[in-house]
């Protein structure tokens, strides 16, 4: 993840692999594992129509648990317990404290991360000097696996937001857990191409020239159903992010996140603190964000 694909902008787009790069990498795992693709081409027509659903607004379904105690959308949450748990046993366990980083932009790395506990910021420094955030991953979700897959240097940085527990796997290692669990490698490849189909969704929302009130509502949305907890008052995001950080996902300038942000608050939609949130109406933020199906920001 790496390599991760981009969330819109024209600055972001530049700052990491494009639609083309990340479709090879998605086809290169195709060969990892004979029954991958024989699911994919299997499942083609479908999924094709799954994506026109989702590019025109359908809802999308819920994704079940194994029932280990990870978040649904993430790759541990998706596995069956018993390859889940050998997962678990791949690599080294290692810790990082907050602001810790744990892979850099540009240099060449063969092994791939799965996070335990905490959260990461996946960052992109532009030629300009500018920083910008492109995602944000969570305990069960993998980063790290596009420079492998891909023989290419890192294309963004991995730092730590919390206190973070995680397993460093060697590439060569992961491969042959793929190879020898087949639900692994397909899972593996639905994380890479949600990824993929959500970065076009953010090019349509630059390419289209939708509003950018939906384009912030959407990743509030978005932020709030994968990253968040509920309270008493409504459903709070618990990993910090500044204002320019979620301008940066959507694709927006600072100015206008500000602006549209200001408005939500005002609003009563949500209640924007020190970098923190709160979903105060999600009923409201959907309306908003013009209930866009579910992405999986993952």
């Amino acid at each position: 993840m790496d390599a991760e694909t981009s969330c819109g902008g024209g600055e972001v787009n530049r700052g990491h692999v494009d639609w083309h790069r990340s479709t090879f990498g998605l086809f290169r795992l195709l060969l990892i594992h004979p029954l991958l693709f024989r699911c994919f081409r299997r499942r083609a027509r479908s999924d094709c129509l799954a994506t026109t659903d989702a590019l025109n607004g359908a809802p999308g379904g819920q994704v079940t648990g194994n029932g280990g105690g990870w978040p649904v959308r993430t790759l541990l949450g998706r596995l069956p317990s018993s390859v889940c748990d050998r997962a678990l046993q791949l690599g080294t366990e290692r810790l990082r404290s907050s602001g810790e980083s744990l892979l850099r932009q540009g240099e060449v790395g063969s092994e791939v991360i799965l996070l335990l506990s905490g959260y990461v910021k996946v960052e992109v420094d532009l030629p300009s000097g500018k920083q910008v955030l492109i995602a944000v991953r969570t305990g069960g979700d993998l980063v790290g696996e596009m420079g492998p897959l891909e023989g290419k240097p890192r294309s963004a940085s991995v730092r730590a937001c919390t206190p973070i527990r995680f397993r460093s796997i060697a590439w060569g290692e992961w491969e042959r857990f793929l190879a020898l669990h087949s639900s692994a490698a397909i899972e593996f490849g639905r994380m890479l191409s949600s990824r993929l189909r959500w970065a076009n969704e953010r090019r349509l929302d630059v390419a289209g020239s939708r509003r950018v009130s939906v384009r912030v509502a959407r990743i509030v949305e978005e932020l709030s159903a994968i990253h968040g907890r509920p309270v008493e008052a409504g459903v709070e995001l618990v990993v910090a992010l500044t204002q320019r950080e979620l301008a940066s996902l959507a694709g927006v300038s600072l100015s206008s996140a500000e602006s549209e942000l200001s408005d939500l608050e005002s609003a009563g939609i949500i209640r924007w603190g020190y970098r923190g949130c709160v979903v105060l109406d999600e009923a409201a933020l959907s309306r908003r964000a013009e209930n866009m199906d579910e992405n999986p920001c993952q």
